[in-house]
């Protein structure tokens, strides 16, 4: 326990606590770092800054706190503590050696970084033209697009204008197997196989190689060094040319796909379907026998070796179904990749093989009950609860509610976190609340607050799935859906197989739900 004094003294003190070890106790070693060098401040401002009207706001905001009520002790505490708990006081290099001196701390940084983004990868297998080339590669209508002229005056809109024309034409060559984004010198090599024009190629290479990279830690700017490769988070022409560079994944399994011996798994045969992926979370999947399993990994080795992105073995793992276990044993061994079993996360929600159960969902709650717990401390009108539940508490179940049928358990749980929020400011309490949570999820007009029927809306986010069906919109899971399920079937007839999947049947029966509401009529089929 320190108070504020001490933590004005020594703003830079930290306990670390050791193992018990023999002792009856756990040890303390307190480090003040009282001599801690501060660095030189960096500073800069462009008089453009002062044409926008977001730099008033901050100014007037600047002015206020000066001139404000709340320029008081505790402000300006909170304020050092903040900076105190952002101090990076020691690390752990990559060779796993602890550090404490500040010039060790910098060189540790900078030794990383420069590896990571100032260093161009060794022993680089060269991208396999050929393999690139029998997918669909840019047209002259393409080249065309991407190389339209501009003038001094559009230069401004012709740099920003690089991402929008790139997405122009993605859809066109890059596999439904990717679904992210899409609506170093592998990069380079990456583009030219596509057949990119050369100036727009040099434009992309150039936004890449030309930055210059300084790292700005405790307060001060560190290093100055030129990068090499990478992709800089945030530059919107990033996710795409990311996707084009693994594209070139998605080519290497399409060929592991018509190698002698490969096998696909039962259920995407048809559509010789070995791989998805989002970015970079990428599933792999086969027949369970060792060549075929095998086959993939060369082929993402392949990859690594030439793109430089390794796997992250800590995230990565294998799923194995009526395998042998020495069969099993030798996958694991040959990968270096850990044995594990459903279901795991994959983009935010549980991937399983049966009926998702309500303790597959207990990180939904959590996330749900750790917001309140920071709201709880705050006082907080009725007013302002309602506003927090609407449009922060019942935001967090969207994208699970449009992927997911939520267990009716779950759905029961969320409302009795938002209704004991609502009415105590705390994720529970005794009793029920003082109105029904039904009578809450009227509209305003009907005498209730607005808030969503969580039931409700999970029906409709599936509906969007049936709508998909119906229309045989183009994408590769109403494909996959047609193939494996459907087949020659009228949709709106269709009854599902009693040994289908649990999430298959309940989809159907929110098909025929829809139906009642919507007639037939109003879904246009056409033709994949």
């Amino acid at each position: 326990m320190a108070n504020q004094s001490w933590m004005d003294m020594f703003e830079r003190a930290e306990a670390v606590f050791l193992t018990e070890g023999a002792f009856d106790h756990t040890p303390a070693v307190l480090n003040t770092y009282k001599d801690f060098p501060s660095g030189k401040k960096p500073f800069k401002y462009f008089r453009m800054w002062t044409s926008y009207p977001s730099y008033h706001v901050e100014k007037s905001r600047l002015h206020w706190l000066k001139e404000g009520d709340e320029n008081s002790a505790l402000f300006h505490s909170s304020i050092r503590e903040r900076r105190q708990h952002n101090n990076i006081l020691s690390i752990a290099d990559v060779n796993g050696f602890g550090h404490e001196e500040p010039e060790n701390i910098t060189k540790a940084f900078l030794d990383f970084y420069k590896e990571l983004l100032g260093s161009k990868m060794v022993n680089r297998v060269p991208v396999n033209i050929s393999l690139v080339r029998k997918g669909a590669c840019v047209t002259e209508y393409h080249s065309q697009i991407l190389t339209a002229a501009y003038t001094m005056e559009e230069l401004k809109e012709a740099i920003f204008g690089i991402p929008t024309v790139l997405k122009l034409i993605l859809p066109d060559l890059v596999a439904q197997n990717q679904g992210g984004f899409v609506k170093g010198r592998f990069i380079a090599h990456n583009i030219m196989a596509f057949q990119f024009p050369d100036s727009f190629i040099k434009l992309v290479m150039t936004c890449i190689t030309t930055p210059r990279f300084s790292l700005l830690f405790n307060g001060s700017l560190h290093g100055f060094f030129e990068a090499k490769r990478g992709l800089r988070q945030g530059d919107p022409m990033s996710p795409l040319v990311f996707v084009l560079g693994m594209e070139y994944l998605s080519r290497i399994m399409k060929k592991i796909g018509d190698t002698e011996g490969f096998q696909f798994h039962e259920r995407c045969g048809a559509l010789r379907l070995n791989h998805l992926s989002f970015a970079d979370d990428v599933l792999l999947f086969c027949r369970g026998d060792f060549k075929s399993v095998y086959l993939l990994l060369r082929g993402l080795k392949l990859f690594s070796m030439t793109s430089g992105l390794q796997p992250n073995k800590k995230k990565t793992a294998i799923y194995c179904s009526g395998m042998h276990e020495s069969e099993t044993k030798r996958l694991v061994d040959a990968s270096g990749f850990q044995k594990s079993t459903l279901p795991f996360k994959y983009l935010g929600v549980p991937i399983c093989a049966k009926k998702i159960s309500s303790a597959e969902c207990s990180i939904l709650v959590e996330k749900m009950t750790a917001r309140i717990k920071v709201w709880s401390s705050k006082n907080l009108s009725f007013a302002g609860r309602s506003v927090l539940i609407n449009s922060v508490l019942l935001s967090i179940h969207m994208y699970w509610s449009q992927v997911l049928i939520l267990p009716k358990k779950v759905i029961k749980e969320i409302e009795s976190i938002c209704r004991s929020f609502l009415w105590s400011g705390r994720s529970t309490m005794n009793g029920p609340g003082n109105i029904a949570w039904e009578q809450l999820c009227k509209s305003k007009k009907a005498g209730g607050i607005g808030f969503q029927d969580i039931a409700k809306w999970n029906q409709v986010a599936i509906a969007k799935h049936v709508w998909a069906i119906a229309t045989k919109k183009d994408n590769l899971w109403v494909k996959w859906v047609h193939n494996v399920y459907i087949e020659d079937e009228d949709w709106w007839g269709y009854e599902a197989p009693i040994h289908s999947s649990w999430y298959w049947r309940r989809l159907v029966s929110i098909k025929d739900l829809v139906k009642q509401i919507l007639p037939p009529s109003q879904f246009v089929a056409s033709d994949f």
